[in-house]
């Protein structure tokens, strides 16, 4: 039973901060968009009348990697938590029924 609430309870937990990671990277995108927008309007024309390449270090700070790919890996490692959660338990059952 208890090996049942914690499951329940950890994937309650693994839902929302999934939602949370979601909402972060949403605004990091947003932000990194922003900026390199505003860079582009006030970017000032070099003698060659080309604009300056944007600063890489905020490109590489902000631009986060595609939710897709962060949402499979928080679900693949929640599941594989979970079976081990259940492994335990199952071994646990398995030693006291033994001895």
């Amino acid at each position: 039973m208890t090996t049942l609430l914690v499951t329940a309870l950890f994937c309650f937990f693994a839902y929302k901060n999934c939602g949370a990671i979601g909402d972060v990277t949403a605004q990091r995108l947003d932000i990194f968009a922003t900026l390199k927008s505003e860079g582009d309007r006030s970017a000032v024309l070099t003698a060659a009348g080309h604009a300056p390449a944007p600063d890489r270090r905020i490109e590489g700070a902000l631009n986060p990697p595609a939710f897709e790919g962060v949402r499979n890996f928080h679900i693949a490692s929640d599941a594989l938590t979970v079976a081990a959660l259940w492994a335990m338990e199952l071994r646990r059952r398995r030693v006291r029924t033994a001895g």
